[in-house]
């Protein structure tokens, strides 16, 4: 996050440690006294107080909710100060109470268009339409859910959220008819509305990602974004890996990795054997002009490793797991984050062992938005962006389900997908607040090493039978168009 300040040597150094207590230990929000929602009275006037110049009790007197969690002045002074980025409302590389003030507290007493923006724009603003300004607002101010949704994924039957009991049956039923199957749950506007599982295995018994790790660690980056640390999805990546710098890989923008059109090898790298698979990534040559062809790569992916790390501070799986997985109800200790064999590397294009329940979680919060339970986890427009085809069938890496993902046959229904080797599946369909997850039968590491090795690795090729020793045919899963068509019935009348 950018500083624009202008303070003295004491607090400059009281503010960047400041800022990363806050980047660490919570998400920025405009509910800026933490009372669980954003006030005119409160949150408005606090904001307006600070950029004033406010402090002490002069910033936080008759203005702090009763039920406020951050209440004190240096509270409330440190996480403004920490998140001086986002609280730039209008992009003008400034924090202005005439402006960023004032805009967020018309905002709150519910100006909207025009009578939002009038005479309140910085003159150097990259944000400065009203749209723009209600769209950013929207994204970071917490609110309350108009339609009762659940965020706890508790049980109940599939009629009580309007879906056809025994299409879910069906649904079902197909997936299982692919006899590798560990678990399969569906949910409905966030509740469990139908889940089955292989003998032996139920909810509390984690399975694997493979490539769904994918979409995890592109979030990730999105929250970056998010947070300033990265200036855009058209940064070049070559700020961060400096090793790209005077080569043909310099001016590749950050975008183009998570489109999977780097230019980067892509089947073939034997990434996974490696021992420092982000030095490995990143001594890749093109093998295409970059932002020309489509070409699936994990190397591509591990690159996410070195960008986050570089960006943030920190290692990419104490980042995906302080900004979304704690945040969106997941239990780290019921977590299985793999390393790659030297035990330093994180790996961010595959390998991330979780309850079926968690994935769930994930792929509701892509559902609706990047919204938590009425907290903006990641924004609207990064999420808009990963569940939109920027080529043929490929988002930001999501898979999305159309016409030319189906060699021209029309699906019935919008959904996106997260996919995994061996048949691990995350399905969106976010126009019905549908998700589905597709596990295939695992066995974690009994003794919690994640550290990658030629004897320690996500074993599901012997469900599948495609293991370097299996004999016989591997085991075939299920039809992906006839799951469509399946989901595509549970909410027809």
């Amino acid at each position: 996050m950018k500083q624009r300040v202008v303070i003295g040597l004491c607090g400059f150094v009281w503010v960047l440690l400041a800022q990363v207590a806050w980047s660490e230990n919570a998400s920025f929000s405009f509910d800026i006294d933490s009372d669980g929602e954003a006030g005119a009275l409160t949150d408005g006037l606090l904001l307006l107080r600070h950029l004033f110049g406010f402090s002490g009790s002069s910033l936080t007197d008759g203005v702090v909710a009763s039920n406020a969690t951050r209440s004190s002045a240096a509270d409330i002074e440190a996480y403004l100060s920490g998140y001086s980025s986002n609280v730039d409302i209008d992009r003008d590389e400034s924090n202005g109470a005439l402006t960023d003030g004032l805009l967020f507290l018309r905002y709150l007493f519910g100006f909207r268009g025009e009578t939002l923006v009038n005479g309140a724009i910085g003159d150097d603003a990259v944000r400065s339409s009203s749209g723009q300004i209600e769209s950013y607002l929207d994204d970071w101010t917490p609110t309350v859910d108009a339609n009762d949704q659940s965020w706890g994924l508790t049980r109940t039957n599939a009629a009580s959220q309007g879906l056809n009991e025994d299409g879910v049956v069906d649904v079902l039923a197909h997936i299982f008819g692919d006899a590798a199957t560990q678990a399969v749950m569906l949910v409905r506007n966030g509740y469990v509305v139908g889940e089955r599982y292989a003998d032996g295995y139920d909810a509390s018994d984690l399975g694997t990602s493979w490539s769904v790790a994918k979409s995890l660690y592109a979030a990730a980056v999105g929250i970056a974004i998010d947070e300033g640390w990265i200036t855009s999805l058209d940064q070049r990546a070559s700020d961060f890996l400096s090793e790209w710098k005077g080569t043909d890989k310099e001016n590749i923008p950050i975008r183009v990795l998570l489109e999977m059109r780097a230019g980067l090898p892509g089947e073939g790298t034997d990434l996974f054997s490696q021992a420092d698979q982000s030095a490995f990534a990143l001594n890749q040559d093109l093998v295409d002009q970059p932002g020309a062809t489509f070409r699936y790569s994990n190397a591509t992916s591990q690159l996410l490793e070195p960008i986050l790390r570089r960006a943030t501070g920190e290692d990419a799986h104490s980042y995906l797991t302080n900004k979304i997985l704690t945040p969106i109800g997941i239990d780290r200790s019921d977590v299985g984050l793999w390393f790659d064999p030297t035990g330093i590397n994180p790996m961010t294009y595959c390998c991330i062992d979780m309850r079926p329940e968690d994935f769930a979680r994930f792929g509701l919060m892509f559902a609706r938005g990047g919204r938590w339970a009425g907290t903006r986890i990641l924004s609207s427009d990064f999420v808009s962006q990963s569940l939109t085809a920027q080529s043929d069938y490929y988002g930001l890496h999501w898979w999305i389900l159309n016409a030319n993902y189906f060699g021209g046959y029309t699906p019935p229904v919008q959904v996106k997908a997260a996919h995994g080797l061996n048949g691990q599946h995350i399905y969106v369909w976010s126009q019905e607040d549908i998700v589905l997850v597709v596990l295939t039968i695992y066995q974690p590491p009994t003794n919690g090493d994640y550290v990658l090795s030629l004897s320690n690795w996500p074993r599901t090729c012997e469900a599948r039978n495609t293991c370097n020793s299996s004999t016989g045919e591997e085991v075939e899963s299920y039809s992906e168009w006839q799951l469509i068509r399946l989901l595509a019935t549970l909410v027809s009348e």
